[in-house]
């Protein structure tokens, strides 16, 4: 038993210190020339799971990696040519619609405001989502391999599998009837309203996507953990019977060093979105905020 509790002692030195390096230079891992597609083949399961969360991503040409016959890849450079002519295309379309197109409907320093509101949040916001999307994307594929690793190693239930394929469809709907329905509304409610105007309004939809990729990842490294902390229990059964194999001993350690390494990614990679994402969030409730209260000041008057 003492032998047990020097052994998990030392294991959680050693968990620390392992986990401190799993902030490597991943490039080397995903861009050997001399590795095969089959390190890199993604069960049919985990590609359903993922693509409701890449189908807007695609859409907007700001995917995360590729997923072709299976086999997973980082985007290339000229998907990411492509990714920054769509976007400069995307934000002089939206300068054009909302500075040169009138709008009869709203106050003209109304209509200011809201234009540079969106302008602004709409090109930091795309900027920032094409820079993190170059800067980790090698993390992006690396995340894939690693929760594919830790699901083989825990085997988890397909039931799991299903329920998560289904949630990601419901959440990633849910956010795009959002705005649609929004989208619809700000067109039906005003008299003379041009299309054009409204249409914009929609493209803002890649930003939310982008806090339910982050909440969904989370969930799946939430689902292993627990899993792999019930296994863990078991663990010191076998510790005291003293018949714990020392491979199932390793295994289950490189699968914490996995479930750990992924909650750095899922970090290094959304903190900047979702930081922005907060931001504008707040400056549109100031905003709401301070146009209640004119109308409440001209309303007393």
């Amino acid at each position: 038993m003492s032998s047990c509790k020097e052994h998990t002692h030392n294991s959680s030195k050693s968990i620390d210190i392992l986990v401190d390096d799993t902030e490597t230079d991943l490039s080397h891992e995903t861009t050997n020339n001399n590795e095969n597609d089959s390190e890199h083949f993604v069960e049919p399961y985990l590609v359903s799971i993922l693509r409701p969360l890449n189908i807007t991503e695609n859409v907007f040409f700001c995917a995360k990696y590729r997923i072709k016959g299976h086999v997973i890849k980082p985007i290339s450079r000229l998907y990411s040519a492509v990714s920054v002519i769509f976007y400069l295309l995307l934000t002089a379309c939206l300068f054009c619609i909302l500075f040169v197109m009138p709008d009869t409907n709203v106050e003209p320093f109304e209509h200011f405001v809201g234009n540079i509101f969106h302008i602004g949040l709409f090109s930091v916001g795309g900027l920032v989502n094409f820079f993190v999307n170059i800067k980790q994307k090698y993390n992006n594929v690396l995340y894939v391999l690693k929760i594919q690793n830790v699901h083989r190693i825990l085997k988890l239930d397909e039931r799991c599998y299903n329920r998560t394929i289904i949630s990601n469809w419901v959440c990633v709907l849910a956010i795009n009837c959002f705005h649609v329905y929004d989208t619809s509304m700000n067109y039906f409610a005003y008299t003379n309203v041009n299309i054009l105007k409204v249409l914009p309004s929609y493209a803002s939809v890649r930003f939310d996507v982008n806090v339910i990729y982050a909440t969904r990842c989370l969930r799946l490294m939430t689902q292993s953990l627990k899993v792999w902390t019930s296994d863990l229990e078991k663990l010191s059964v076998y510790c005291i019977n003293d018949s714990l194999d020392n491979n199932y001993r390793n295994t289950m350690f490189r699968c914490y060093v996995d479930i750990t390494g992924n909650f750095q990614i899922v970090e290094n990679t959304f903190h900047p979105m979702y930081t922005l994402f907060s931001f504008s969030s707040l400056v549109w409730v100031i905003k709401n905020v301070l146009i209640i209260t004119f109308l409440c000041v001209e309303c007393e008057k």
